[in-house]
């Protein structure tokens, strides 16, 4: 994300980065390239940002625009095809970005087909997302019961919801 970085300005104009045009989740685009162009990376642990969520906000609502941010997985993937000391972290971002669109699918309960894509692709790297090292064991115990039954995925996602807030 590029709400929460600053940035030198000729790290956008000498690398030639800019964000894509009318595509939400523009900053999935950008800030990968930032990163692998950085010749220094500092990091702050101070709060000094805070994130206000409103139920009808990007990221709590769905439409078919949302599923721009899978083109970026796809980009990313290409973009570092060749550092294979990635592919683990690259793994873990394009897993988590399914299951938060799974879950915002199962939701809203909306776009059925989007969702039963979603799980097959899940179902289809199963394997790599199970021995990924980065991959907290929940996300894992979530994998397992999402290609089991949809339904014992939707009681396990609310256990965590209500375990999250409460």
């Amino acid at each position: 994300m590029v709400w929460n970085k600053l940035y030198r300005k000729e790290l956008f104009t000498k690398n030639n980065i800019t964000f894509p045009k009318s595509m939400i989740h523009e900053d999935n685009f950008v800030t990968y390239k930032l990163f692998a162009k950085s010749k220094r990376i500092s990091l702050i642990n101070d709060k000094l940002y805070y994130y206000v969520q409103r139920n009808n906000s990007i990221t709590n609502t769905y439409s078919k625009k949302r599923l721009d941010v899978l083109k970026s997985i796809d980009e990313i993937k290409a973009y570092f095809i060749l550092r294979k000391d990635l592919n683990e972290a690259i793994n873990c971002y394009e897993f988590s970005t399914y299951l938060t669109i799974i879950n915002l699918l199962i939701d809203k309960k909306e776009d059925p087909d989007t969702l039963n894509k979603l799980i097959k692709i899940i179902k289809n790297n199963k394997k790599s997302y199970l021995n990924n090292s980065l991959i907290p064991n929940i996300k894992k115990i979530q994998l397992r019961s999402l290609i089991t039954s949809k339904f014992l995925y939707k009681i396990i996602l609310n256990t965590l919801h209500f375990k999250k807030y409460h």
